[in-house]
Parts: structure tokens; C-alpha cells; sequence
């Protein structure tokens, strides 16, 4: 069965819409996601992830005026491949993809910073919709930045609440996330809300 999740950002204009086909062991989901800063641009993602919902492989495309970019990544045998592209004048100099692969060789996930979709990677795979409060992890990240799809290795840790709510944080930034039934997130304080009935 597949979803629609609907998100509107927070502290830009913008909106995130994603599809998803949601199984008890694995995800495939596509999204796009539009955004006035920090320029105005346009985001279109793919990915799946393995039974267990460790990812997969990821595709993401990014375009604004004059310029446009493309970034895939998979996962084997434990080892991320990159490949990118990027075409035109953007306004910033970082090229798609990581600079040195091996570098993720330890992050399991991937998130997207274009979206709320790819916090449900590590719930799901570590059940932290279903642990007991005051359960944390950390967790290393394949972070793709937007809009210049360059890939760089974040320490994130999430943090099972009393609430039911799960805090997150990297580096300075938190936020106790809300989620649906599924995992999925329906409130991420300073960044977004979803907008759209729940199932």
C-alpha cells in the first residue's frame, strides 16, 4: 500500500510531498521537495532500503535557475558507491556525492536534508517507536546536504522521551519529534509539520 505524507517547512517557504510503501521490514519511497533558501530550488528523491530498513540505495536530484544536480548512492557488502553530476552555474562550489566514500563506511542511514521522510530510517530499524522511554542511540549518518547534494558523515542521536516523542540532535540543533503509528514524523518542531489527514 502506498502513502502520501505532506509536510510544509517551518523556517522557509517550502513544502515536502513523499510517497511511500511501508512494509514491516522495509521502505521504498520517492518525495520532492521545494524550498525558497538558501536558494530557490527543487528536490526529487528515490530510495529503498534492505529488509531491516537499512538503506539500500538512494537517488537524488536537485535544480534552480541555470543549474542542476544528480547524486546516487548504494550500499553493498557494507561499502557506499557514490556517483554524481552537476550541470550549469549554481551558486556554491561543493560538488555532489562525498569526497572520500570510504569516510560513511559506518553509517547504516542515510538523511536527506530536503525531508522529514528519512528520520524513519533508524525508528524503524532500531524499533525506537517502540522502546521504552529513555532508550538513545547514536548513530552515524550519510547527510546529504541540499542543495548541493555533497555528502558528509553526522553524529545523530535519538532519545525515546516519556511523552512518546523522540528527541533528536546533531551537534547544537534539537527537537522532540512527534510521530504517527508508523514512525513516521508528523511534527518536527523548527523545521516542519505534516498537513495532511493521517490513515
Amino acid at each position: 500500500m502506498t502513502i502520501a505524507l505532506f509536510w510544509r517547512k517551518l523556517t522557509t517557504p517550502g513544502t515536502d510531498l513523499a510517497f511511500a510503501e511501508l512494509t514491516d521490514d522495509a521502505l521504498r519511497a520517492s518525495g520532492t521537495a521545494v524550498s525558497a533558501e538558501p536558494v530557490p530550488h527543487v528536490c526529487r528523491y528515490e530510495l529503498r532500503t534492505l529488509p531491516g530498513f537499512g538503506t539500500e540505495s538512494v537517488q537524488v536530484w536537485s535544480e534552480g535557475a541555470g543549474w542542476r544536480r544528480r547524486l546516487r548512492l548504494d550500499r553493498v557488502a557494507g561499502a557506499w558507491r557514490a556517483e554524481g553530476e552537476a550541470f550549469g552555474d549554481a551558486p556554491f562550489a561543493e560538488a555532489p556525492g562525498p569526497v572520500d566514500p570510504d569516510e560513511l563506511a559506518e553509517a547504516v542511514d542515510v538523511d536527506i536534508a530536503a525531508t522529514a521522510l528519512t528520520n524513519i530510517l533508524p525508528i524503524r530499524r532500531l524499533k525506537l517507536h517502540k522502546a521504552s522511554p529513555g532508550t538513545a542511540v547514536t548513530l552515524p549518518m550519510a547527510w546529504i546536504l541540499l542543495p548541493s547534494l555533497k555528502v558528509v558523515l553526522a553524529r545523530q542521536t535519538y532519545t525515546v522521551n516519556t511523552d512518546g516523542t523522540i528527541n533528536y540532535r546533531q551537534g547544537e540543533f534539537t527537537a522532540d519529534l512527534t510521530l504517527d503509528r508508523d514512525g513516521f514524523v508528523r511534527h518536527y518542531p523548527g523545521y516542519a509539520t505534516r498537513v495532511v489527514p493521517e490513515r
